[in-house]
């Protein structure tokens, strides 16, 4: 089964990251990558991130803690713990050591788990854990220079109709609006009544949009359709479902 795997965590800034996991908490302990789960696991510890991050991270941490305590003994447990042993051991901070070795308590697990239970403390021990690395990437403002222009050249300028900048178009594709509004609804319904900041729901969409152009102005225009459509609500930036305030 393909695990789902995304590169660079540990050295995200928190806004890039806030979007990159939101897809990968969302997935059950087999369904992901031992890479990323461990990544994800060392991020939970991380006082440093935004508290709307820190507290999706330890639930989600939670949750994997308690399927690793429930990993059915035999080829299931058995093919998850060797695919720990080829990742590199000091990517896996103590916190997942821990939810790891303390299957060992359980005196009914077959001999062929116990053996390979020994074989990842083994590849745990002796190895720190590595630090993760937050980026902190300050907001940039663009600023607007001084208009050097002559009278005479703003003159012939507003005679021509040029403008210093052309906006693109909004694409107003029917398979794009509906592409987005089920993304949209899809991650609002895993936030419940606390919502999601309307920053990282439209980097989010065009994060997992299948199209490079997609624009925010096309994301905000099918927020407030579904807004104006009762399906939504906003409030202080923050975007969730009917009806979970």
């Amino acid at each position: 089964m393909k695990r789902a795997h995304i590169e660079g965590l540990r050295k995200s800034d928190p806004i890039t990251l806030s979007v990159l996991v939101q897809d990968l908490v969302r997935k059950p302990l087999v369904g992901l990558d031992p890479r990323s789960l461990a990544d994800l696991f060392a991020l939970a510890g991380e006082e440093t991130l935004p508290t709307d991050l820190r507290r999706d991270l330890r639930k989600f941490q939670d949750q994997m803690i308690r399927e690793i305590a429930d990993l059915p003994d035999g080829h299931v447990l058995q093919e998850w713990l060797e695919d720990l042993l080829v990742v590199d051991a000091s990517r896996f901070p103590s916190s997942f050591r821990d939810a790891v070795v303390a299957r060992g308590d359980d005196i009914a697990l077959k001999p062929a788990s116990t053996a390979l239970l020994l074989r990842v403390e083994e590849h745990f021990a002796g190895t720190a854990a590595s630090a993760v690395e937050i980026t902190e990437v300050a907001a940039t403002r663009v600023q607007k220079g001084p208009d050097v222009l002559s009278p005479q050249a703003k003159k012939a300028r507003a005679q021509s109709g040029e403008r210093r900048t052309t906006r693109r178009a909004v694409s107003k594709d029917p398979a794009r609006g509906q592409w987005i509004r089920a993304d949209l609804v899809e991650r609002l319904q895993n936030y419940g009544s606390r919502g999601l900041k309307q920053a990282m729901l439209v980097a989010g969409a065009k994060h997992r949009a299948p199209w490079d152009d997609l624009q925010d102005a096309e994301i905000l225009a099918v927020l407030r359709e579904l807004e104006r459509l009762g399906k939504v609500k906003r409030s202080t930036n923050r975007w969730a479902l009917s009806g979970r305030w």
